[in-house]
């Protein structure tokens, strides 16, 4: 898990000192499995059972975020406004 801590200007000049458990980093890629091989039926199958993985995934991280009071503190940052940027790998 990566943690990373910065200081953060946004468009307006207010400048604050933020920590991220990082969750998406900036990119131009698509990324995800390339599920070609599989024919149709099998490519459906796939993609349901990604999709119900990722709804418990969500449904336990929200309940994770319930035990800290951090449901509305999903944030997105520009990385041209960050500056001091300290990784960790937890």
């Amino acid at each position: 898990m990566k943690i990373i801590s910065f200081d953060y200007t946004k468009a307006d000049g207010k400048t604050s000192k933020r920590t991220l458990v990082v969750s998406a980093e900036p990119t131009t890629l698509y990324a995800g499995t390339d599920i070609s091989s599989l024919d149709a039926e099998d490519q459906v199958c796939y993609a349901n059972e990604v999709q119900l993985a990722k709804d418990v995934y969500l449904e336990m991280l929200k309940n994770i975020n319930n035990t800290y009071d951090l449901n509305f503190n999903y944030r997105q940052f520009k990385p041209d406004g960050m500056k001091n940027i300290v990784e960790e790998e937890i």
